[in-house]
């Protein structure tokens, strides 16, 4: 673990941590753009593996990076002139808060070694399912 906790449970920013956590950043953008692949799915592992921060605080870090991002990529869409689909948009954003507030209610009382092992299933699950759809496409 290069980036560490300090007594608080905050975590001490120093040069290689940032540096690290800079370069995860970089590496999970690109595969997210690249492949089309939702942030948390790339950005909850980076966290757990470089940091010590448990899946919890992970998970909501990473909603507030992708919310950061989602939003700046609606910005510079809406600024280059492009249209975006509002009704469609909202509702699956208001499905998407909803959804995560029920989430968070359920995480809560849910361990993190049980949320650890679920999450691992839906990453299979997803990838078997892409792995599938992607055979299907020829």
């Amino acid at each position: 673990v290069i980036c560490r906790l300090d007594e608080n449970a905050v975590l001490r920013l120093t040069a290689p941590c940032s540096g690290v956590l800079f370069l995860a950043g970089c590496v999970t953008g690109t595969l997210s753009g690249f492949f089309g692949v939702g942030g948390g799915f790339l950005i909850v592992p980076a966290l757990t593996f470089v940091t010590q921060l448990s899946i919890h605080r992970a998970v909501a870090s990473s909603l507030f990076i992708i919310s950061m991002v989602g939003i700046s990529g609606v910005v510079s869409a809406l600024w280059h002139g492009r249209k975006l689909p509002l009704v469609l948009t909202l509702l699956f954003m208001c499905g998407g808060l909803i959804g995560m507030f029920l989430g968070q209610r359920v995480a809560r009382s849910v361990s993190a070694i049980v949320l650890q092992k679920v999450f691992i299933v839906i990453i299979v699950l997803v990838a078997l399912t892409t792995f599938l759809v992607a055979g299907m496409s020829k």
